[in-house]
């Protein structure tokens, strides 16, 4: 069976430390931040060079809130309140569904935010920032 060339966004499945998150209710979003710095010298007013610094990855998923799940903390994410200090680090992988070739994986993540939207007559819907340490995608490179 043939497949296209681009990825749909329904295509994608998320796992967090190895466990399908069923209930994302749209694409999950990733963002890497790459530092660079000018490298100057002394009487010249253009850089030598642009040197690497510092990378992030950060990311933002939107998620349904199931009936007695209890969120982020009871799918083991986030530790309550009077453990975070023993909070451990997440594995954020995603997998295209149709050819299960991961696409996105970030190490090392720990939850930095998250919110929760309640409406009459709509679902009550989560997001979460997270960042994390190190990823990689299917370049392998």
């Amino acid at each position: 069976m043939p497949f296209s060339a681009v990825i749909a966004g329904h295509h994608v499945k998320c796992y967090i430390n190895g466990v399908l998150l069923g209930y994302i209710t749209g694409m999950p979003a990733w963002t890497i931040d790459t530092e660079y710095r000018p490298a100057l010298e002394i009487d010249s007013n253009i850089p030598r060079e642009l040197m690497p610094g510092q990378f992030r990855v950060t990311g933002t998923f939107t998620i349904l809130r199931g009936r007695d799940t209890g969120g982020l903390e009871g799918a083991g994410m986030v530790a309550t309140a009077k453990d975070m200090l023993l909070q451990k680090y997440l594995n954020i992988e995603l997998v295209d569904r149709l050819t299960d070739q991961t696409i996105f994986r970030a190490t090392q993540c720990q939850v930095t935010r998250q919110s929760w939207t309640t409406a009459p007559k709509q679902l009550v819907t989560g997001t979460f920032n997270w960042m994390g340490i190190t990823f990689e995608n299917e370049s392998k490179s």
